[in-house]
């Protein structure tokens, strides 16, 4: 009997391909037995079937759904050049989150609450510059995503100055 609802248990993971509640596994799937043991063998199946995936808060999530969410998270980030903490912790990206983003590109650079990369730093720069000089000030809020926190902005700003000794941001204009 329990042979059967290790099989059962077996079948169930591996043909699940997105984030599944253990309840609804164990009726959905037909998955028989007490729901006393059921935890147990769930573990038991995992670790002898090297499943890959994992389970979080009552859920199985499988290793097909995290990589696809990961896989997105990168995408936003190399189209976007910057992907916010939120983004990245619902798309599963959670207890590494600064070690994935280095691993990704290792010059990110952490904000309040997004992770930006140089290349948007760069590209803020002609920007700026050139909105002080058409109309004398720049709501740097304005010249980044909406997504952006005035913490980010600011931050942002700040390495900018940093990346453009020679700019005009730093040189002829007053920050606030």
């Amino acid at each position: 009997y329990i042979t059967r609802v290790r099989c059962q248990i077996r079948g169930a993971l591996r043909g699940a391909l997105q984030p599944v509640q253990m309840s609804v596994l164990k009726q959905d799937f037909g998955v028989e037995g007490p729901a006393a043991f059921f935890p147990g063998l769930v573990d038991e199946v995992i670790a002898a079937e090297s499943l890959k995936g994992k389970i979080v808060s009552g859920s199985w999530i499988p290793h097909a759904h995290l990589q696809a969410q990961q896989e997105a998270v990168s995408s936003f980030y190399s189209q976007n050049h910057y992907v916010s903490k939120e983004y990245a912790k619902k798309h599963g990206v959670t207890d590494t989150i600064d070690a994935y983003m280095k691993g990704m590109d290792p010059d990110t650079i952490l904000l309040d609450t997004v992770y930006v990369s140089p290349q948007l730093v760069h590209s803020l720069i002609p920007d700026v510059e050139e909105r002080v000089q058409e109309e004398g000030f720049c709501n740097v809020l304005d010249a980044v995503p909406i997504d952006f926190s005035a913490e980010d902005a600011s931050g942002l700003l700040q390495q900018a100055q940093k990346d453009s000794s020679s700019s005009g941001i730093s040189s002829h204009t007053d920050i606030f």
